[in-house]
């Protein structure tokens, strides 16, 4: 509560208003069984508890009134799945509808790899070098003595 209900004044901490020292410490606590009913509603929401998503969001609401407490509730009260299913679904179609396409992207990266390492060898390396050398002094040598 950022005023009090009885002449607007902007409020403090305290549980007295400044200008007309109005008791609003029930107010206050109403207030804080308000957010505590709303975190217990968001916790229901994601296990997957609709039910008592709603009950709780009835709670916080009578307790104090806020748009987007209500705005929440009309969410879950109008959703057919729950969180998990929908998701589940979403990752489904998303797959599906992604699994063509990299197979494509894969089989055309390895056209482009095939593609680049035609036109350019690989470099040869420092192990390479030593055994082809091993090689043809191996060579070498059985032509000199065989």
């Amino acid at each position: 509560m950022q005023r009090c209900p009885c002449c607007r004044a902007r409020l403090n901490k305290e549980p007295q208003c400044p200008r007309c020292k109005a008791d609003l410490s029930l107010a206050l606590s109403a207030g804080a069984y308000a957010d505590y009913w709303r975190q217990q509603a968001v916790a229901f929401y994601l296990n997957d508890q609709r039910e008592s998503c709603l009950s709780a969001l009835d709670q916080s609401l009578r307790l104090e009134h806020n748009a987007a407490v209500w705005q929440f509730k009309q969410f879950v009260s109008q959703r057919q799945l729950p969180l998990n299913d929908e998701l589940r679904h979403l990752c489904i179609d998303t797959w599906l509808h992604a699994r063509p396409v990299l197979q494509r992207l894969g089989r055309h990266l390895e056209n482009q790899i095939q593609l680049f390492l035609d036109e350019h060898p690989p470099v040869e390396t420092g192990q390479m070098m030593y055994q082809r050398a091993i090689k043809a002094i191996s060579q070498i040598s059985n032509k000199s003595f065989g």
